[in-house]
């Protein structure tokens, strides 16, 4: 009788293996699709490739509101404010650039907020456009990745002429 017995623990045991091996599979598969969508969208972050309608709030009188009506009716007033100067053009340019590293100073805290390891940051080069009544900035820059891997990445932006970034666009 006791023969009998240990085979019937034998089958329960073997059973319950088997459940929590298949319990532990699921759970292992979903962990690591939920993670490699949040290490994808971190990645596009650290890329600057964000969605094209992502729109910062600024401590400036010109504050752009998310909502689309809202929006158009900030960027429509933006080129009513009173043209500048050439002279006053340039000067309110050269504020918005490092005298150290030419970077673009509001776009580099924004960068630094959205990267893995912000202390990793290492700019690269800006550049920029004056396209009339907004900048677009271009910038490259080093940070580490979610594996610790220095990469290039870079990110492009408008910004108004107070040094506000008023929109990521790549």
């Amino acid at each position: 009788m006791k023969i009998q017995s240990k085979d019937w623990f034998k089958k329960i045991w073997v059973q319950v293996l088997i459940i929590i091996l298949v319990i532990g599979f699921v759970i292992n598969v979903k962990q690591k699709t939920s993670s490699e969508n949040s290490t994808e969208l971190k990645a596009r972050a650290e890329a600057g490739v964000l969605p094209s309608d992502l729109v910062l709030e600024t401590d400036t009188s010109l504050t752009v509101d998310t909502t689309s009506t809202n929006l158009t009716q900030s960027i429509a007033r933006a080129p009513s404010e009173p043209s500048y100067s050439t002279e006053q053009r340039e000067e309110l340019i050269k504020k918005q650039f490092s005298g150290w590293d030419g970077s673009h100073r509001q776009l580099v805290k924004m960068v630094k907020k959205s990267m893995n390891d912000p202390d990793s940051f290492e700019h690269e080069e800006t550049s920029y456009l004056d396209k009339g009544d907004y900048l677009l900035v271009y910038m490259k820059f080093r940070g580490d990745n979610a594996y610790g891997a220095k990469v290039l990445n870079t990110v492009s932006a408008k910004a108004d002429f107070n040094g506000n970034v008023i929109q990521v666009l790549e």
